[in-house]
């Protein structure tokens, strides 16, 4: 099967339906359950965050700016 979805996927995974590649937070509670196990473990590259693109600070939208200050002061 093929998923669009992340939930849809880890939950087929969760039903053994097959295998999902997911993100580890939001798998991290099932792993440490034991109703699902990683592999692949060492083909695994390791995860920095997400990153947010846009093209100019010179003519960005206020709303644009405002996202990007909540989002600064979560961290």
């Amino acid at each position: 099967m093929t998923f669009n979805e992340p939930e849809l996927m880890l939950g087929a995974a969760i039903d053994g339906l097959g295998i999902g590649n997911l993100l580890e937070h939001e798998v991290a509670a099932y792993v440490e359950s034991g109703k699902l196990i990683r592999i692949l473990a060492d083909w695994t590259p390791p995860f920095p965050g997400f990153h947010f693109y846009y093209p100019s600070k010179q003519q960005m939208r206020p709303v644009l700016a405002a996202f990007l200050d909540l989002i600064r002061r979560r961290k």
